[in-house]
């Protein structure tokens, strides 16, 4: 599938014509759970659901995977550049999460195809804040498809997304900061079309918010990214000051001091803003900044959990999380009003995520600081689960197949629908108790290794944890 030369769009959507989103499948299962909450215009639980997508995609971290069921069930996928596996995963990202929002709350439609030629007119009104003629809203996506004003409104959106792209080859911490604010589009397209939804008068160029929301964060976390930077200095002055014989790791982070600073002079040089902005900003860095004299923008949950773990992802670019840092991320989260559980969660969000890909990206593979964040992370689930340990054999035993099956495990082989079986049913049992639920994100995957290695069953981890 090609997704750079004109016409890409449509390539994309004659692709997910012939082969429904994931999320249609599971349609009939969510409207269950969450059409109660829409009488109230909660929209939480939704917002919880678009977190753990973009999470699990690497979207959030603008380090995008795509996703090896579907690159096994979709061959096509195989041969996908690199630069095209961005826009296609990014495409997906957005396809997916406003399929689930307009499914929910435009529960008439029925058919697969309506919703996606739906889904299909917003995200251009989104990207290009046009206006769209009334009964295009009544046609499916072959008739869009056959609309030459609709075709060249396609054009004009392929122009635009592919302006918003940071197309990368390599992982590092900078570009994910560039990559990772598509995120921000995602959840401002979703709540710019709850405002359709509620009847009010959204504007159309709800885009431009966005943008403004996206310079003020890329501010913020260039201002976070030096604050860091310059804690690790003053630490290493400070270590050095105190040895006569000079230490040698601190004399080896004084001179790798200005390689940090031009690192991110490069991230402010390669962002949006403005460029007597980007000038004021260089100067700002370059004289010490703490924690305490970051203006921090606080808005709502999504956004201020956003900052909170791209700053968490910043403070393992140096290698080693000391407790200067850790300190650094708790003040951060203070400012940003998250609580402790939440910021335990956030923590483990990201370990997690980076445990599950370690080996996707380099920077990773020697990094101290990393392999402490997921030895803290795990040293905390692993005192949950011996504290609750006789709760969770008792929910074991309770669900009688799950027992027969870790039992089994003992002496037989598992078919990978068991195996799979006992991963969701350990995760099941996990999210029962309120202390261990933090760290149960969708993988799970710290969450089995520790009960692996706990449970009075003889269970490969290579079977159930990796």
């Amino acid at each position: 599938m090609n997704l750079h030369s004109p016409g890409w769009l449509k390539r994309y959507i004659n692709f997910r014509r012939e082969n429904p989103l994931l999320i249609w499948m599971e349609s009939p299962h969510l409207k269950e759970r969450y059409e109660r909450r829409f009488f109230s215009s909660d929209y939480s639980l939704l917002d919880r659901r678009l977190y753990q997508t973009t999470r699990e995609n690497g979207v959030l971290f603008g380090c995008h995977l795509l996703n090896s069921d579907l690159i096994n069930n979709h061959q096509e996928l195989k041969t996908l550049s690199p630069e095209d596996r961005i826009t296609f995963i990014n495409l997906e990202t957005l396809f997916e999460c406003l399929m689930r929002e307009i499914f929910l709350l435009v529960p008439h439609l029925k058919e697969y195809d309506t919703y996606l030629a739906r889904v299909l007119i917003r995200i251009i009104q989104f990207y290009l804040g046009t206006e769209i003629k009334t009964n295009l809203f009544s046609y499916s996506c072959e008739k869009l498809l056959a609309d030459s004003a609709f075709i060249n409104l396609m054009s004009r959106f392929e122009e635009r997304f592919s302006k918003r792209i940071t197309i990368t080859k390599k992982f590092n911490i900078v570009t994910s900061l560039q990559n990772s604010f598509i995120f921000l589009e995602v959840y401002g397209l979703v709540r710019w079309n709850r405002l359709f939804h509620q009847q009010s008068l959204p504007p159309i160029h709800f885009l431009q918010r966005i943008e403004t929301l996206h310079l003020t964060l890329q501010k913020q976390l260039a201002l976070i990214l030096a604050g860091l930077i310059w804690l690790s200095h003053e630490e290493s002055q400070h270590r050095q000051s105190l040895s006569v014989d000079s230490s040698k790791s601190a004399g080896n982070a004084l001179r790798i001091f200005p390689k940090k600073m031009k690192m991110l002079e490069r991230y402010i040089a390669n962002s949006r803003l403005p460029k007597n902005e980007k000038k004021s900003l260089k100067r700002v860095v370059r004289s010490p900044v703490t924690i305490e004299t970051i203006e921090i923008l606080k808005t709502d949950e999504v956004i201020n959990k956003f900052l909170l773990e791209q700053a968490i992802l910043l403070s393992l670019m140096d290698g080693e999380i000391k407790p200067a840092y850790v300190n650094y991320i708790h003040e951060l989260g203070t400012r940003l009003t998250v609580g402790e559980k939440e910021l335990q969660a956030s923590l483990s969000s990201v370990a997690e995520f980076f445990h599950q890909n370690e080996e996707r990206f380099d920077f990773l593979r020697e990094n101290i600081g990393f392999s402490y964040l997921r030895m803290r992370i795990q040293s905390q689930i692993a005192l949950v689960v011996n504290k609750n340990l006789d709760r969770i054999m008792k929910e074991i035993k309770r669900t009688g197949q799950l027992y027969s099956l870790l039992v089994k495990s003992s002496v037989d082989e598992l078919t990978e629908e068991e195996k799979r079986f006992i991963r969701q049913q350990l995760l099941s049992i996990a999210k029962t108790i309120p202390a261990l639920a933090i760290f149960c994100l969708p993988a799970g995957g710290m969450v089995l290794a520790i009960l692996v290695k706990v449970l009075p069953f003889n269970i490969l981890p290579n079977s159930f944890a990796e």
